[in-house]
């Protein structure tokens, strides 16, 4: 029996928005904004240019770093909006050893999902395994950064507990996406503007999923 109500998730998602939309909504697209803005440097505000492959290594690492630190901030402000938490300073801002893991974590997953992309375009007609493992790894361990900021764990431990509580649940988390996924194509019917609501909607309702899942687990922080 699976732990948590698909239906449950996404009606408390939508009553979390509604309690405060324009914080919210605008924190979303102040997010999208930072994070797209790297690219439109590079490419000077070209939207029909190509993101360059050959941009400064300097500048790669400095995009790679910004976008940990806007992922950082995503996870950590939803994580303490649906604990109804105060968006303070001291609530926001991370230790340099829980950064060093968040971004230790970052890392390693990263590099598992560009590996099997890779795969699937060099095996062709034959990725569809490599593909089956890219859906496995996401669903497997897309909370490993939940679990470091909301536990304040290592890495490894943040790894082996989203395998623990991802446990007898995929099935159930993977129609969870499927619902966010059509609820998405719903909002961008009408150019776009729906995903105002439909995205903070979903990503809401993942904070809420990691939160359903992480009470099948206990232990203690390790600082």
């Amino acid at each position: 029996m699976n732990s948590f109500s698909r239906q449950k998730i996404l009606l408390e998602s939508w009553q979390i928005l509604k309690e405060n939309p324009v914080f919210i909504i605008g924190f979303f697209l102040f997010i999208f904004l930072i994070s797209i803005a790297p690219n439109f440097l590079i490419n000077d505000f070209n939207l029909e240019k190509e993101v360059v492959n050959n941009t400064p290594i300097v500048y790669q690492i400095l995009i790679f770093i910004l976008q940990i630190i806007i992922s950082y901030i995503l996870i950590r402000v939803l994580l303490l909006i649906v604990d109804k938490r105060p968006l303070n300073k001291e609530n926001i801002l991370p230790s340099n050893q829980m950064f060093y893991n968040f971004t230790i974590g970052t890392i390693i997953y990263d590099i598992g999902l560009i590996l099997l992309v890779m795969l699937m375009q060099k095996m062709g007609p034959a990725g569809i395994i490599a593909f089956l493992l890219f859906i496995f790894i996401i669903l497997k361990f897309q909370f490993v950064n939940y679990i470091i900021i909301d536990k304040n764990t290592t890495a490894l431990t943040a790894f082996k507990i989203s395998n623990e509580i991802t446990k007898n649940e995929l099935v159930e988390i993977f129609l969870l996406f499927m619902s966010l996924l059509f609820i998405n194509i719903i909002g961008a019917i009408f150019f776009g503007i729906g995903l105002l609501l439909t995205m903070p909607v979903s990503i809401i309702a993942i904070v809420l999923l990691y939160k359903e899942l992480i009470k099948k687990v206990s232990f203690e922080s390790e600082g």
